[in-house]
């Protein structure tokens, strides 16, 4: 006898403190170096060997998240002219 419904969808696990971290800097312009270090500081993602996490893999990851990985250029005249950067940004559920 069974104490559940095995055909009920399976919720998948979050890690809070990431999770936390991933909303409080939604729709933040961040510098890709920056932003890969502060996600792989939590320690949940390891390295491939010692090559840095890409954007496409970190997108992989943060998909139970409900976030994506974007990047854009900075378009404005100034220091940061034609610079890229990394921004978050959450994923529309489809109802």
């Amino acid at each position: 006898m069974l104490l559940f419904d095995l055909r009920q969808p399976i919720k998948a696990y979050r890690f809070k403190d990431l999770e936390k971290w991933l909303y409080a800097h939604l729709n933040q312009p961040m510098n890709p170096e920056k932003m890969t270090a502060e996600i792989m500081e939590f320690g949940y993602i390891e390295r491939y060997y010692d090559r840095m996490t890409g954007q496409v893999k970190l997108n992989d990851w943060l998909q139970g998240y409900g976030v994506k990985i974007v990047s854009d250029r900075d378009r404005k005249r100034g220091e940061n002219y034609q610079k890229m950067y990394w921004k978050l940004i959450e994923l529309r559920q489809n109802l």
